[in-house]
Order: C-alpha cells, then structure tokens, then sequence
C-alpha cells in the first residue's frame, strides 16, 4: 500500500491524496504505473496540465533480493551510517546479480567514502576502484562511478587533482543530478584555491540536493 499526499505547507493544508494497493510482483512496474497516475494526477492541481511526456523507470535488475540489499546499503551511504556494513550489504548485492550496475557504482560510492567516516578495517580505497571499474565497465553511464574514480584519483598518496576533476566533470555531464559529483568537485577547485568555481558547484550540490547536509556544512566555508 502507498499513500501519496500533496500538501500545502504554508497553509497546512491537503490538496490532494490516494492510496494505491498493488500486489508486489514486479517492483519495478508499479512504481512506474504510480509514478505516472501522480504526475497525472499533480498536473492539474499544481497548473501543469500541458506538461507531456510520463515517468520511466528502469529496470536495473530482475533480482528482488539485489535490489532490497542496494537499497538498504544505499540508505546508509545517504545517511553516512554503518558504511562498513552498507559495504558488505552492496557486496551481497553484486554477488547476487554481478550485471548489477548501479549496485556496482554504490559499492564504489559507499567505499570511497568509509576512510573518511572513521573505518580502516578493509582496503576500501581498493574495493572502491574496482567496484568503479566494474560498473564503468558494465555501463559506461554510470555517473557516479567516474565521480568515485575521481575522488580516488584526487586524494591518491601521489594524486592528480586534474586528472580527478576532470572524471568528476565527466560525472556531471552523464548526470548533472549527482549532487555528491558536484560537491566533490567543488572541494577540489577550493583545494586548489578556486573559491568562485568551488562555491558554484557546492551551490549546483544544493539546487539539486537542498536537503544535503554535507554540502550545506561546505557551502558556508566557501562563501
């Protein structure tokens, strides 16, 4: 069962609601038929009845098992919470469906953020590139795997803080919704001392992601 509500939050008010009661078959099927009656249905209510085109949901895996570990590990990645364990939860995840990409690009992700969250039990800096690599490999897309590849080449113990910036860029322009992209970047150019450059992408961070506390922290340092 899902509950849709749009609701006017500075009047308190609801403008409108549905619940929708599917059998859950196809996971992926269903969020595209809801995904699409509330574009429908929010079209007249928020002035947009012109609007064409409809919601496509990609089908990143058949795998239902995958999927309900990516997402848990995608969870924690968001909330910078038990990395290790979000690691270990999107390596079950590529074993059980190794064409899995975006699970891929979210082990890469999830490594290449756990050193500097404290953990040091594994070589996450190794498990981060071949992870990027893998997903580069199976899906040459794959945003934030470049993102990753350039995170790793710009903090390497020899790094190459161009090199790195420029696999973010590539990042960006496969997707210019990744907003870690766009934060990590925007640290890179104020390592180097472009504060105007590096307060842009942090901003393009925010416009995308307003609720992102990383790039909210970030942005009052390079204002």
């Amino acid at each position: 069962r899902i509950t849709a509500q749009l609701i006017d939050a500075s009047q308190d008010r609801q403008l409108w609601s549905e619940i929708y009661d599917r059998n859950l078959t196809d996971i992926f099927a269903i969020q595209e038929e809801i995904a699409n009656s509330i574009v429908n249905a929010l079209r007249a209510e928020l002035g947009l009845a012109a609007l064409e085109g409809s919601v496509k949901v990609n089908q990143a895996t058949k795998n239902m098992s995958a999927y309900d570990l990516y997402l848990r590990a995608y969870a924690r990645f968001v909330d910078r919470d038990e990395l290790d364990v979000a690691v270990k939860l999107a390596e079950e995840a590529v074993a059980a469906d190794p064409d899995y990409a975006k699970a891929w690009e979210l082990l890469a992700a999830v490594a290449n953020v756990a050193p500097g969250w404290g953990h040091a039990d594994r070589d996450y800096r190794g498990i981060a590139h071949q992870a990027a690599k893998t997903a580069i490999g199976l899906n040459e897309g794959r945003s934030m795997a470049w993102a990753v590849m350039g995170s790793l080449q710009a903090s390497d113990s020899n790094p190459n803080i161009a090199a790195g910036i420029e696999y973010m860029t590539r990042a960006i322009n496969e997707d210019p919704k990744n907003a870690s992209a766009w934060l990590w970047r925007g640290l890179e150019f104020s390592r180097l001392g472009f504060f105007d450059a590096a307060a842009r992408d942090i901003n393009s961070c925010l416009d995308v992601d307003p609720a992102y506390l990383l790039c909210i922290y970030h942005s009052g340092l390079v204002e």
